[in-house]
């Protein structure tokens, strides 16, 4: 029982059940066998085979080589059936900045089950190489949340630098926020792919938040949104109520980080009563927000909705326009007509969005 720690990831507190194995230092001539492992040692290289032990209620199977000891070389596998990183919890501890690896690490990792700050995924599997002081995960792959999840990552020892590329395909993104974040209950069903690229420095969460820099794209489909904020304001600031319960057919969108902000640079909606929306802005690590927007009602809608809502321009087609600008907080947002851009959409124009604009409308 104790602390299984490590310079560059999460130390674990963690009690070992059970372990099945020896270890011992060379020169061996014969094979060691304790239960089920085998531990042989012959000249600069050991080599471990079989090992099993308990932790966290999972067991955990281990084998691989030990070459050299003043610079080793270590080529493992390790499975293991169940990695619960929230039931056996962590401690935070202060990186050593000085401190000299002279350790080649190379092996395959495969998790039955993985969980960590309420994220879970199965059947998760990697390549991990550390040397130089540098640790890469490459052909990473999960199930997650009703679908996949894959990437690479390399991290800088221990100076924090990082990047990381992740693929999704299928992922039910409302699940994820009920299980891993404080956003639960907004988004509802639906498939979501998505592509990340990310870079930065730091091990604590601010320093990330300082750092982090990178670009994505999202695109999903066949999900309901429910009393997220901005929209329960704008619902009420516009009069159309449906907005806040809408259901969303599809939802295409490319954005970037850096700053401390996300950046949107292009998002179009496309759902029950909405014919298209577009979106383009950015909203801050700290809430703030500012984004441009129009949405375009279908004929149904627009009728429906014809005296109620707070400015609906009519094209000729029967579909409602309005455009607008969102601003102040995510927690308390605010919003304000753009009406030369609601003209343009009643043309039948779809106006561009940009900083441009976005700079022109901040002013009135």
């Amino acid at each position: 029982e104790g602390d299984i720690e490590s310079e560059f990831l999460p130390s674990i507190d963690a009690k070992l059940d059970h372990l099945s194995g020896s270890f011992s230092l060379p020169p061996l001539k014969e094979r060691i066998k304790v239960n089920d492992a085998t531990l042989i040692a012959t000249g600069r290289t050991i080599e471990l085979i079989d090992a099993t032990a308990k932790l966290g209620g999972g067991d955990i199977k281990a084998g691989g080589t030990l070459k050299g000891f003043i610079e080793p070389t270590i080529t493992f596998n390790l499975n293991i059936e169940k990695l619960d990183l929230d039931r056996m919890g962590r401690k935070s501890r202060e990186t050593k900045k000085d401190t000299d690896y002279n350790l080649t690490l190379i092996g395959k990792v495969n998790v039955g089950f993985f969980k960590s700050k309420g994220f879970v995924s199965e059947d998760l599997s990697m390549n991990i190489m550390f040397k130089n002081s540098k640790l890469s995960i490459t052909d990473m792959h999960m199930r997650s949340y009703g679908g996949y999840i894959d990437g690479n990552m390399i991290i800088e020892i221990p100076d924090g630098d990082y990047s990381v590329v992740l693929y999704g395909s299928g992922v039910d993104i409302g699940r994820y926020l009920d299980s891993a974040t404080e956003y639960r209950g907004i988004i509802s069903g639906g498939k979501t792919d998505f592509t990340v690229k990310f870079r930065g420095r730091g091990t604590t969460r601010g320093e990330v938040k300082k750092t982090i820099s990178g670009v994505g794209s999202i695109k999903s489909s066949g999900f309901s949104v429910s009393d997220l904020t901005v929209l329960n304001g704008f619902a009420e600031w516009s009069g159309l109520d449906f907005i806040n319960r809408v259901k969303v057919d599809k939802l295409v969108g490319e954005f970037s980080m850096g700053g401390r902000e996300l950046k949107v640079i292009r998002c179009e909606v496309a759902g029950e009563g909405i014919d298209r929306a577009n979106l383009y802005g950015t909203i801050a690590f700290n809430g703030d927000i500012e984004m441009l927007c129009q949405l375009r009602l279908t004929k149904e809608y627009a009728e429906k909705y014809k005296g109620r809502a707070i400015a609906l321009f009519p094209d000729a087609y029967g579909r409602g326009n309005i455009a607008f600008i969102c601003y102040g907080t995510t927690k308390k947002p605010r919003f304000r007509l753009n009406y030369e851009q609601m003209r343009s959409l009643a043309e039948g124009l779809i106006p561009p969005l940009t900083d441009e604009v976005l700079e022109r409308y901040r002013l009135y």
